[in-house]
């Protein structure tokens, strides 16, 4: 947990230190941490055993959690934010949630689009929406048609990347002499994870698995007239390189281009900056010679995905062609991106829900069978049922339940059956081994507890859906409800740029209308700095503030600021 867990309450990084159990005391009146701050000998106590403490800090940030905003905004900015400037600088941010509901993936992709963020290279994904890229089994090329215009001889080189245009400068003489690398691999082949950067962790030893082939990059390079300059560089004055009367000694009609700089060329040509700065990063790299190339060659380097390293980065092969014969081959292991993983909340769930991927996958089958066999046993109710049915009334244990549109829009089933389709989810990704260790993760409500229990193991199956089933039913019964079971209480969602109040303003303008329409409205969930925001409240109050934002909007020449969000009838996070 500690430097990569990431919870709703204090939006920054999980530690094991007095000055994050005092941000924890900042937000929330925690009696059991404030004991522990005021009485060293109890702080100490504390300190002295790991699983102690962790379990105060983390028993505590969970309890909070219902009744406290959730500060994704915050979350985000952090994740997104750049290394130097305090944030963590995460280059891959994937949800882990449904592909036709991706929220956290769209949340992402516009906080990114704020001028805040301008120039960030992050890539972001759903596992359902993009489960080509996710699991790297897409096969379309990033290579346009056309081919890439050759280069002059005497001019730097442009690289052409995904897109086809300009990745980066490269001079002729410019290669580093130490360009090529071994990788570490195992008796049978495979390339250990240690080749990567990566250590072997709990979940086993990272090894390449083979891929389909994605062309992605190609560009054409013109080889130096003299490698005069290289042969200073790197130190390699051979003369069959440097002298035409060396290189015709040899029986060469002219020098030869050095080994080494089509090497170092190739490396550049996956390393370099894309003009969105997208490069792949070499931890490890063999190369194979096949050819000859002659100064002034035009060479045509192609880089292909070809494998993933297990919860690890890729293998990239590189080649190298002059008039469609091969000259050469390398085969590049990049470096895994910095990654963070994200576990939505409620209000995405639908019927049928991820079932298909019982016959995808044999891990997220048995995460679905073991869940069915605890709700039949411990909770009275069949999980497969419930999703696959989504019935509006049921009894489980002597207790009837009822909802209009469908116990999964009834907030303790709802948590239970979206903590097993985030089990599934994440088990799915770790069998193929296309989740990244370690990584960031975070959750956005309920996703916080998903979070821990499918990504961090912290939290075992069986216990997360009972958790989170009790968590539920507290909440369904902590506001009154009529004969029927409907409650006074909604959450809509608020977009204020669509009027002209900023995020700076939104509070004290949510407030104002609460205060004029006597009821009950607050901010529970701050998605997208100015732009959308979560906000509980009673069933009068939230049709104020409709009525409300569109006399603004209507004014201010926006589109529609207000909606009401399903299927949730608990003001959470008030």
């Amino acid at each position: 947990l500690v430097d990569r867990y990431i919870p709703n309450l204090v939006a920054s990084p999980f530690e094991m230190t007095k000055e994050f159990a005092a941000k924890i005391l900042e937000v929330v009146p925690s009696e059991r941490i404030k004991a522990a701050l005021d009485d060293p000998a109890v702080w100490d106590s504390y300190a002295a055993d790991d699983q102690k403490l962790g379990r105060l800090l983390l028993t505590e940030l969970l309890s909070w959690q219902f009744a406290s905003p959730v500060r994704w905004i915050e979350t985000q900015a952090l994740l997104f934010g750049k290394r130097e400037q305090g944030g963590l600088g995460v280059e891959e941010y994937v949800e882990v949630g449904l592909g036709n509901a991706p929220t956290l993936a769209n949340l992402g992709a516009k906080t990114l689009h704020l001028p805040e963020f301008a120039g960030n290279d992050t890539v972001v994904y759903n596992v359902g929406r993009d489960e080509g890229r996710v699991y790297m089994t897409d096969t379309d090329s990033l290579v346009p048609d056309d081919e890439p215009e050759e280069a002059a001889a005497s001019a730097p080189v442009e690289t052409a990347p995904a897109g086809g245009s300009a990745v980066a400068k490269l001079g002729s003489g410019a290669a580093p002499a130490n360009a090529v690398t071994e990788a570490a691999q195992t008796t049978d082949g495979s390339v250990a994870g240690q080749s990567t950067g990566l250590s072997a962790s709990s979940r086993g030893l990272q090894v390449v698995q083979a891929t389909p082939r994605r062309l992605l990059r190609r560009v054409k390079v013109v080889a130096p007239h003299d490698m005069t300059a290289f042969a200073r560089t790197s130190g390699d004055f051979n003369p069959i390189h440097t002298s035409t009367r060396g290189a015709r000694i040899s029986g060469l009609a002219a020098p030869l281009v050095h080994g080494m700089w089509l090497s170092a060329t190739a490396q550049h040509a996956v390393q370099a900056l894309d003009e969105k700065g997208a490069h792949y990063e070499i931890a490890g790299w063999t190369y194979n010679m096949y050819g000859m190339v002659q100064l002034d060659d035009t060479v045509e380097i192609s880089v292909e995905r070809v494998g993933k390293v297990r919860h690890g980065g890729m293998t990239l092969e590189v080649t190298c062609r002059i008039d469609g014969q091969l000259v050469s081959r390398g085969t590049a292991l990049v470096r895994a991106p910095r990654a963070a993983f994200v576990y939505p909340g409620q209000g995405i769930q639908k019927q049928g829900m991820v079932l298909d991927e019982r016959a995808k996958s044999a891990a997220a089958r048995d995460v679905w069978e073991r869940a069915d066999k605890l709700t039949r046993s411990k909770l009275g109710f069949s999980i497969l049922g419930l999703v696959r049915d989504n019935p509006k009334e049921l009894t489980a244990n002597g207790v009837t339940y009822r909802h209009p549109e469908g116990l999964l829009n009834l907030t303790q089933f709802t948590q239970v059956a979206l903590a097993t389709v985030a089990f599934a989810q994440t088990a799915r990704l770790r069998e193929a081994g296309a989740d990244i260790w370690p990584a960031y993760f975070a959750g956005h409500s309920l996703g916080e507890y998903n979070a821990l229990s499918a990504f961090a193991d912290v939290i075992p199956l069986e216990t997360v859906l009972e958790l989170v089933f009790h968590r539920g039913s507290t909440m369904h019964h902590l506001i009154e409800r009529d004969a029927q079971g409907r409650s006074n209480y909604r959450m809509g969602a608020l977009r204020p740029n669509q009027f002209g109040v900023d995020d700076a303003h939104v509070k004290e303008y949510v407030e104002s209308v609460a205060k004029a329409s006597g009821e009950f409205l607050e901010i529970v969930n701050y998605n997208l700095a100015g732009q959308q925001y979560a906000i509980a409240g009673t069933i009068a109050g939230l049709k104020a503030l409709k009525a409300d934002s569109a006399r603004r909007v209507a004014a201010f020449g926006g589109k529609p600021a207000f909606m009401l969000v399903p299927g949730i009838d608990v003001p959470f996070h008030s």
